[in-house]
C-alpha cells in the first residue's frame, strides 16, 4: 500500500516538472496559444544545410500579446526565424492565469528532409504540439554544380 502511494506522488511530480519545463509556469493551463502563425525555414539556414533546437523565452502581456522573445539557446540563423514568429502568437488567459505578466517557453525543432529544386520552390511543413513545441521541416534544396 504505501509502495504505491509513493508511486502516485513520484508520478504527479514528474507531470508537474515536465510542464514547468515545457511551458515555463507551475500552470500551464493559464496560458493556451489563441493564434499561431506558421514559422518558416530560413533560406539562409536551408542553404547552409543548417538544423536544430531552438529554445526561446516569452513574455506575456495581460491583453494575451507576446510582449518580448529571449532566445535561449539555438542557432542564431533559425533563432531570428522563431524570435519574429513568436512575435506574431497571440494568448489566452484561462481563469486560473494571474494577472501579472507570465512567461512561455518554447521549443521548435528545425530540419531538412529530402530535396528539391531550388527554382521550383521547396515544401515545407509546420505544426504545432501542446503545451510548447513546434516543428518546422523543409526540403533541402539541391546545388547545382554545374555538371
Amino acid at each position: 500500500m504505501r509502495l504505491k502511494t509513493y508511486r502516485n506522488i513520484l508520478f504527479l511530480l514528474c507531470i508537474t516538472l515536465v510542464q514547468i519545463m515545457c511551458v515555463g509556469a507551475a500552470n500551464p493551463a493559464a496560458l493556451q496559444p489563441a493564434r499561431i502563425l506558421g514559422a518558416t525555414y530560413p533560406q539562409e539556414a536551408k542553404f547552409g544545410r543548417i538544423e536544430g533546437i531552438v529554445e526561446a523565452k516569452c513574455s506575456i502581456r495581460q491583453d494575451g500579446t507576446v510582449a518580448a522573445v529571449v532566445i535561449v539557446s539555438g542557432h542564431p540563423v533559425l533563432a531570428s526565424s522563431v524570435k519574429a514568429n513568436l512575435l506574431q502568437w497571440t494568448f489566452h488567459r484561462t481563469e486560473n492565469a494571474s494577472q501579472r505578466e507570465e512567461e512561455v517557453r518554447v521549443v521548435y525543432s528545425f530540419q531538412l528532409k529530402g530535396s528539391c529544386d531550388r527554382h521550383k520552390g521547396c515544401k515545407e511543413q509546420f505544426w504545432f504540439e501542446y503545451p510548447g513545441q513546434v516543428t518546422v521541416i523543409s526540403e533541402l534544396p539541391r546545388i547545382n554544380t554545374g555538371k
